[in-house]
């Protein structure tokens, strides 16, 4: 199409301003062919395709148009390092797909959609509420100093040709700092020298970030040096959802305020740590009866007298040693099950320790395996000090698989 024959002339004329001297010039219309090559960054197939805007893509285009664009631009930044004439230039693309972009705190699983924690969450609300008790918990999402929390960068390649993407890192400001642009030297965070990523491919890239202080931080940009040569950054700001609300709204386009990557980062006075003990892979029959142990930790700065597990409704444990286990790991041939027979979901359990600060303790549960397939063992611990505390949550992942 016309659109091809005018990136062929195109590219010509950058090769032609390449010989004559004009590499600056050269430069820029190696950059602009590479979008005029990629088109819809959301096609994935790398075959040659005639879409309604006429272009005719081939896989080897973005390929010859990049090297000629890291040549050009490699020999402009050694031939001319204290030029401005490139100082705007801005890839004609992003690598960042924002709204898949997120925060994952310690024990949070790689994909929150699916809910899990916060029906865990009510589920233990439900059951205080049963109790009569009015303390509630703190919320959740929060991180704690000296922690460490990840923002799961998604990047996806929208040329049909291997890239390097080096110094991948993301930019974290105060929420409360007067200038977003002021550094934050009590924050760490994880940059990564090298990524490469093949044609078309979506990655899902976790950088790591580190608190000496309690605040509120923004997650504001993604930055990273394209082909080891030109700085660039995207902003992590997705559009907040379409506004429904009034016909005013319905009437006009309006959406919500933009969404942006916050975490709060509180003071680790009380902190539980939870976790399981081994982390080799569990494969169980079906009716098996498996005993895990949870590692359990106080890292904070004051005791804890009372901790509560919360589990699914469809998981199946019992809290302790198993009392039909003779200690040499072997069941008795016998045993007695007990049900409830009740549809009633499973209520949270107390578990009986009390952890000072510093202390470490192994826990035993028994998992009864069921269900067969790729399962998940998702166990929510509540804990607090004292019954004027507020309760504040633990969460830990345990796959196995049943067969």
């Amino acid at each position: 199409g016309i659109d091809a024959i005018m990136s062929n002339i195109e590219h010509s004329l950058g090769r032609l301003l390449y010989t004559t001297g004009d590499v600056a010039g050269a430069v820029r219309f190696f950059l602009g062919l590479l979008r005029g090559s990629t088109g819809n960054p959301s096609r994935t197939s790398s075959s040659p395709s005639t879409g309604n805007d006429g272009e005719n893509k081939l896989p080897y285009t973005d390929k010859v148009y990049l090297d000629d664009f890291r040549v050009a631009y490699a020999h402009f930044k050694e031939t001319s390092p204290e030029s401005k004439q490139l100082n705007d230039l801005k890839l004609p693309f992003t690598f960042c797909i924002t709204q898949q972009t997120q925060l994952r705190l310690a024990g949070d699983m790689q994909d929150r959609a699916s809910g899990v924690w916060e029906s865990r969450e009510e589920s233990w609300k439900s059951f205080s509420k049963s109790l009569g008790r009015t303390e509630g918990l703190s919320a959740s999402g929060k991180a704690s100093v000296n922690e460490v929390f990840w923002v799961d960068l998604v990047l996806r390649n929208p040329l049909n040709t291997e890239i390097n993407l080096s110094n991948v890192t993301v930019t974290v400001q105060e929420c409360s700092a007067q200038d977003l642009s002021s550094p934050t030297s009590f924050v760490e965070v994880e940059v990564i020298n090298d990524i490469v990523l093949g044609a078309k491919e979506l990655r899902t890239v976790p950088i790591s970030i580190q608190s000496s202080r309690a605040t509120s931080l923004v997650v504001t940009h993604a930055t990273y040096d394209f082909l080891s040569l030109l700085s660039s950054a995207e902003p992590l700001t997705s559009r907040g959802r379409r506004l429904h609300d009034t016909v005013a709204q319905r009437l006009q386009p309006t959406y919500a305020p933009d969404v942006t990557i916050k975490v709060e980062i509180e003071d680790s006075d009380q902190k539980l740590l939870v976790d399981f003990v081994g982390d080799e892979q569990l494969v169980l029959a079906q009716g098996e009866r498996k005993e895990l142990k949870l590692w359990l930790s106080n890292s904070g700065g004051r005791p804890i007298k009372e901790i509560w597990i919360a589990a699914g409704s469809e998981d199946e444990i019992w809290l302790g040693q198993d009392e039909d286990s003779d200690g040499t790991g072997i069941t008795a041939s016998t045993e007695v099950i007990q049900s409830r027979n009740s549809l009633e979901s499973r209520k949270p359990s107390c578990i009986p320790l009390e952890l000072d600060p510093g202390e470490s303790v192994e826990y035993p549960i028994q998992l009864h395996a069921e269900a067969i397939g790729s399962q998940e063992l998702n166990l929510l611990l509540v804990y607090r000090e004292s019954e004027k505390d507020r309760f504040r949550s633990a969460r830990v992942t345990r796959y196995y698989s049943v067969f």
